[in-house]
């Protein structure tokens, strides 16, 4: 299993869009836009990839100097449980302090809360409705 960053537009790139589909929005009867796929263009890609295949992936968006949002982050279910999530926001934390960024804010889905809770996120403000299903925003400042 290999963590690593991948660049907008490959093979891997493609393999990435299909996880998330696949994980994030098919379930929810959604898809991607192509417009919504151009704003990856100037994010931080990273993937958890096992061979060939990409079991993982989760997005970085810079906001300002301070501050980085995490999103879009996806395991494959056969990989789930396995500390894959906790390996890519832990990278997602380190990519944030080597750009000086102590601040990562999320919109986690309230079923997954708890997950980002144990990892030293804080929830912020009240639950919102986000791709139609409900969501908490969640920050941790890192040290």
């Amino acid at each position: 299993m290999e963590l690593k960053i991948i660049n907008y537009g490959g093979i891997e790139y493609q393999k990435m869009t299909e996880l998330r589909t696949k994980i994030l929005r098919k379930p929810l009867g959604l898809t991607f836009t192509e417009e919504y796929l151009q704003s990856d263009r100037d994010d931080i890609l990273m993937a958890c990839v096992e061979g060939e295949e990409m079991i993982g992936c989760c997005i970085l968006t810079i906001i300002d100097t301070s501050t980085i949002q995490l999103k879009q982050i996806a395991v494959l279910d056969a990989f789930q449980k396995q500390g894959i999530g906790t390996r890519l926001v832990e990278l997602a934390e380190m990519i944030a302090k080597e750009k000086s960024i102590n601040t990562i804010t999320l919109h986690a889905r309230k079923v997954v809360t708890d997950f980002y809770l144990k990892l030293g996120y804080i929830i912020e403000g009240e639950e919102f409705v986000e791709v139609n299903i409900p969501h908490l925003q969640m920050t941790k400042v890192l040290d």
